[in-house]
């Protein structure tokens, strides 16, 4: 994945690399926020279905009221893509409740582009104040989402600080195995079909947000 130390807002924060399959690598980026030692939680969000739904807005269809659209750049010198996002309800209010007590990190398998798109709609106010990882724009390759990537530490602080993270995320396969103990799962969130066609009836905010 990619490191952005900003939030992902900036075109040129951080470097990167690329974890092998194993996601035993250190993390992707330097210069990025030095890890808190208060003891605060640390809450790792992913996006898709999980804190929004995205889809690619086909050319003859409407926006939706309440939708989101905005265009990503297409490889290979083709036409831009423009995709609608609608974001999932309560999460709003959770992210700033959430940033009272807990240092939060964003972890996705989206490309940066997108990433960029997403959190200017749900932090405008940048209260997402840890690491984001996602991919380089144009970027195929399938990795293993892994905790290792945002410790940046060694040793017993290491440790200390792994026991004090959380992810939240629809996919707990999407995580190596160590990492896996510490994904909340939520249920997937939808607002369309695969088709377009819109979720009748979208759910309640999760509560698994709120306990």
């Amino acid at each position: 994945p990619e490191y952005r130390g900003d939030g992902g807002r900036s075109g040129s924060a951080g470097s990167s690399s690329q974890p092998p399959p194993d996601a035993a690598a250190a993390v992707a980026g330097s210069g990025g926020p030095t890890p808190r030692s208060d003891g605060r939680l640390e809450l790792v969000l992913d996006l898709d279905h999980t804190l929004v739904h995205a889809i690619e807005q086909s050319r003859d269809s409407r926006r939706p009221p309440g939708v989101h659209c905005f265009p990503l750049k297409s490889r290979n010198g083709r036409a831009d893509s423009r995709y609608m996002l609608h974001v999932r309800e309560g999460v709003r209010a959770f992210l700033r409740e959430a940033r009272s007590f807990c240092t939060l990190h964003v972890y996705t398998m989206g490309s940066h582009s997108y990433t960029r798109q997403v959190l200017d709609l749900i932090d405008p106010a940048k209260g997402i104040d840890g690491q984001v990882h996602c991919r380089k724009d144009g970027e195929e390759q399938p990795f293993e989402k892994s905790l290792m990537h945002i410790e940046r530490a060694s040793g017993p602080e290491a440790v200390r600080r792994r026991d004090r993270m959380i992810i939240l995320d629809d996919r707990e396969d999407a995580w190596c195995v160590r990492s896996r103990p510490h994904v909340l799962p939520i249920p997937q969130f939808r607002a369309w079909f695969d088709d377009g066609t819109p979720v009748a009836s979208r759910p309640e905010p999760d509560v698994t947000l709120w306990d």
